[in-house]
């Protein structure tokens, strides 16, 4: 069994890695994304654009983190699901 602090060390650089990806890929969509519609107003785009983000900010966080679990398990066979993983059951 495994301190508590090593573990954390252990996942810690993905966890950023993880984080800093996400921040680097927001940023480089958002900042285009709002420069075009601030620059095309009322346009097909910027509707379409409206309409991405108003549907990006009502869906709640632990529903998308679900579907694009479900969605790296079937495109990469990869268990994203943390205690579930056939190593930690204990089969007595």
């Amino acid at each position: 069994m495994k301190k508590v602090n090593v573990i954390i060390w252990e996942r810690l650089p993905w966890t950023l890695l993880v984080m800093g990806s996400s921040l680097l890929l927001m940023y480089l969509i958002s900042i285009p994304v709002g420069i075009y519609t601030a620059r095309h107003q009322h346009s097909p785009g910027d509707f379409a654009a409206s309409l991405v983000g108003f549907v990006g900010m009502a869906t709640p966080q632990f529903l998308l983190a679900l579907v694009l679990m479900w969605v790296v398990y079937l495109v990469f066979g990869i268990s994203l699901g943390g205690s579930s993983h056939p190593s930690s059951c204990n089969n007595r």
